[in-house]
């Protein structure tokens, strides 16, 4: 049987385009491969970038030492020195973080087992002042004072002057790092064997709002205690012309101890001070 004309051509047409459907297919498929082998190819490239750059970075962290990194609060670059086992300069490094006031440094030092066990080469009949904590005292930083203490540093302690950490923090007027650290447990500078106390010092310089923290705590603070002239807390008030600390300090029922025998030299304004407590 002979298909019409018609009937040929469309049979014809049929597997002509049969046939560029399948053409296009594999080509759409060689296509697919191609692509999917370049994605792999760049995965590779990124990879062999990724750590050529790590490389790299591991070359700059030798210009430098954990104490630089330390010293400039550089945090990942901290990090990326303890991992690389510069852990043998951890207490130099924490030392200088605590001196430079960068918390997050002192954490991540901390956490990573640095020594906070640093005393100054002297102390005071058999005790240890903390080398650290008078430093964050000093620069009046209560957080960095708050984690070394949280990490094990002791509060007790003084120098052979019988200063600590409180005493650094007075001489500094910080008077919120000495509520901090009296709330923490740690006594004032000694003022025994006649050495002058905090209490004192705050006094003659006229920081009233130590010494308001001082009479808040008066198991770590010696309100009666006297230097070697017999002088108290009052009387250095007193002599450096102190009214409204003086007055404070006669609410709390202390008196003025000085002789004016041992003072000859006294002048008419310390008198006429003196004379009003009399």
């Amino acid at each position: 049987m002979v298909l019409p004309a018609y009937r040929r051509r469309e049979i014809k047409l049929q597997m002509e385009l049969h046939e560029k459907v399948t053409a296009f297919e594999r080509a759409e498929q060689s296509r697919l491969k191609q692509l999917e082998t370049l994605r792999h190819q760049v995965r590779e490239l990124e990879l062999k970038l990724d750590i050529a750059k790590s490389r790299t970075a591991d070359l700059e962290l030798l210009k430098y030492s954990l104490q630089d990194a330390a010293e400039r609060g550089d945090d990942l670059c901290v990090r990326r020195l303890l991992k690389a086992g510069h852990s043998g300069q951890m207490d130099s490094a924490l030392k200088l973080a605590v001196e430079h006031n960068c918390l997050s440094t002192v954490k991540i030092l901390l956490q990573a087992g640095a020594e906070v066990h640093v005393f100054d080469e002297e102390s005071w009949e058999d005790t240890t002042v903390n080398r650290l904590i008078r430093i964050a005292a000093e620069n009046g930083n209560i957080p960095i004072a708050r984690s070394l203490l949280d990490a094990g540093v002791q509060v007790k302690g003084w120098d052979t002057n019988g200063h600590n950490a409180v005493s650094d923090a007075t001489e500094k007027k910080h008077s919120q790092m000495v509520a901090f650290l009296m709330d923490r447990g740690m006594p004032e500078g000694s003022s025994r064997h006649g050495q002058v106390s905090d209490l004192m010092e705050a006094c003659e310089a006229g920081d009233v709002a130590t010494v308001r923290v001082m009479l808040t705590h008066p198991r770590q603070v010696d309100l009666s205690g006297t230097d070697r002239e017999g002088k108290t807390a009052l009387d250095y008030a007193l002599r450096s012309g102190h009214k409204t600390i003086a007055s404070i300090l006669r609410r709390t029922g202390l008196h003025f101890r000085y002789d004016r025998k041992k003072d000859e030299a006294r002048t008419d304004r310390e008198e006429h001070l003196f004379g009003e407590y009399r």
